[in-house]
């Protein structure tokens, strides 16, 4: 929520002490490992793409899908079409968003307000309603629906003006 509110250097350092904390697990196991790596190039793809840097944002990308490769935790590869479309809409690539998007878990309130917004960007206004109306329609009671339901709402209110 942090990075999404726009505290970007409170995230990182969030993210890093979870990062390090898992590492420290005893006994931990190469999967775990691989899992908390995968989480932190995901989170620092994520931030950079905040901060408007697209090259540092690739390279976690990058990071976070060799890490993947290793098939050491398949669960977790429905999170990357999610992340690829994060840091292309924040990269100022619409098109890329939308086409990632379109992979990721398409009940994800938070997914659906992306996806509105990168319609928006594009001036496809009756597609960015339709998912910002998904939106605003979860059932999830979780922090991406606490965020991504008002966030819908304010959208659909200044489309509908």
């Amino acid at each position: 929520m942090c990075i999404d509110s726009g505290d970007l250097d409170t995230a990182y350092k969030w993210y890093k002490i979870g990062h390090d904390a898992g590492l420290k697990e005893e006994n931990i196991q190469p999967a775990r490992v691989d899992l908390w790596q995968f989480r932190w190039e995901h989170a620092q793809a994520r931030i950079a793409a905040r901060r408007g840097n697209a090259a540092e944002a690739q390279k976690h990308v990058a990071a976070a899908k060799v890490i993947l490769d290793k098939g050491t935790n398949p669960e977790q590869m429905q999170f990357f079409p999610y992340l690829k479309g994060y840091v292309a809409f924040y990269s100022g690539n619409y098109q890329a968003a939308l086409e990632e998007l379109s992979k990721a878990n398409q009940n994800d309130p938070f997914i659906q307000c992306l996806i509105g917004q990168s319609y928006d960007k594009l001036n496809r206004k009756d597609e960015a309603v339709e998912f910002y109306r998904k939106a605003v329609a979860a059932p999830a009671h979780n922090a991406p629906a606490a965020y991504a339901v008002p966030f819908a709402k304010r959208k659909l209110g200044s489309l509908s003006s």
